[in-house]
């Protein structure tokens, strides 16, 4: 008969710890592993919109050349407010355009120092 009691002392142990709930400040015993991070590939792509307003020529060609395909660039692409203005002063040009179209925003600023140096372009898109 002790041997039965034994038994069912065992059976009510088991049961009472595999159904105990657990409480709000129960800390777990085991440290989760920790999930991969993910893999992260470099992209050789600039950032989406930029590429199409990268001029295709060169920084030696004319101020005005390069200063009218920024404004038909951004004309042809759908911008519907936009702001040019344009300043030459002792040979110094600095042209500012910016423009946008209700999603997206560009500003570009052209500048050459003198005639003779190449024209800087700067694209915040």
């Amino acid at each position: 008969m002790n041997f039965l009691v034994i038994g069912i002392a065992a059976v009510i142990v088991i049961v009472s710890v595999v159904f105990t709930p657990k409480s709000a400040t129960h800390e777990p015993t085991s440290t989760p592993l920790a999930s991969p991070e993910p893999t992260v590939n470099p992209t050789l792509n600039p950032t989406p919109g930029v590429g199409q307003f990268q001029y295709p020529g060169s920084t030696t060609d004319d101020v005005d050349k390069i200063t009218d395909w920024y404004k038909e660039k951004i004309k042809s692409g759908g911008y519907n407010v936009k702001s040019f203005i344009t300043t030459k002063t002792n040979g110094l040009t600095l042209n500012k355009l910016a423009a946008t179209n209700g999603d997206n925003k560009i500003e570009v600023t052209i500048s050459q120092k003198s005639q003779t140096s190449p024209v800087e372009i700067s694209v915040t898109y």
